[in-house]
């Protein structure tokens, strides 16, 4: 079976100053000599309800030297997905497969093909079917949104790391991806849920709130250390480092996955401690939903 997804998804899984009381989404300035980095935190998933961004974002992207992202989406070319050679059906228990008939009823596809997929490859299809059934898309996700700005605008884009990086370590993970799929579908009406009231938080710059969303996250700590600090400390280097900009004293938009921006060890208070002065934005409110 050959299957696609798109791009933005894999993304997804593996934010002139303009102060308002209304609440905003988490967004910072950095500064270190005369460079300037503005820098909004993504979901990657979202709805037209979101947009307009905060105007210093807009403002900053229009008059910037660089969009600096994740991974350059675009750069489609030799990419390859790897050949599914363990099925869903050899790697979870009986108990395991009743939750994923379940799951795959509600979402109104087959069973067995789901269980002929690898695990990787179904943990995909679910997030992005179950994403799409809750009303959200892709495109609508804040580096997805950006990006597209700044192809209008003819604005360079700079890849904190290969497309080809994140499609390896979403499907090279252990029993072919096991942990991701279970995931995907152990208490999957509580995650459409959790799902809804992330997007709220985000909508409202609630780092607290994020935070608690973030440490709430069933995946073993082992994959949070390959899917978010290890990560981390590779972009803060590049970041770090002159060569990776255009313009080394230029002014620059960064937008990657929020929780990448918060909590220990999170990339901003790295690049503060490498002599970035980080200062926060936004306006912030508090929202009533539980996780």
């Amino acid at each position: 079976m050959r299957l696609t997804f798109p791009i933005g998804l894999v993304a997804s899984i593996l934010t002139a100053f303009s102060f308002t009381s209304k609440a905003e989404p988490l967004y910072w300035h950095l500064t270190k000599g005369e460079r300037n980095i503005y820098v909004i935190g993504s979901v990657h998933v979202g709805t037209q309800s979101m947009y307009p961004l905060p105007h210093a974002i807009t403002q900053a992207l229009e008059h910037s030297d660089g969009l600096i992202v994740e991974t350059d989406i675009r750069q489609t070319k030799g990419i390859h997905y790897p050949k599914q050679n363990v099925k869903t059906e050899e790697v979870l228990d009986s108990q395991q497969l009743k939750t994923l008939n379940k799951v795959t009823e509600q979402l109104g596809v087959n069973n067995q093909q789901y269980r002929n997929m690898s695990p990787w490859a179904a943990a995909l299809s679910i997030q992005q079917l179950t994403m799409q059934q809750l009303g959200y898309d892709a495109t609508q996700g804040v580096d997805s949104y950006l990006l597209s700005q700044a192809t209008q605008q003819h604005i360079p884009v700079l890849g904190l790391e290969s497309l080809q990086s994140q499609i390896n370590l979403l499907t090279q993970q252990a029993d072919q991806g096991k942990a991701l799929l279970l995931s995907a579908i152990t208490d999957w009406k509580k995650n459409r849920r959790v799902m809804q009231c992330l997007i709220k938080s985000w909508t409202s710059g609630d780092e607290k709130h994020l935070w608690t969303f973030a440490q709430s996250d069933p995946l073993s700590k082992s994959m949070q250390t390959e899917l978010v600090e290890k990560r981390n400390a590779a972009w803060v280097k590049t970041l770090s480092t002159d060569d990776f900009y255009p313009k080394p004293q230029g002014t620059y938009v960064m937008v990657v996955g929020v929780l990448h921006l918060i909590g220990p060890n999170n990339v901003l208070n790295q690049l503060e401690s490498r002599g970035f002065h980080v200062e926060r934005l936004n306006k912030t409110t508090r929202v009533g939903c539980q996780f």
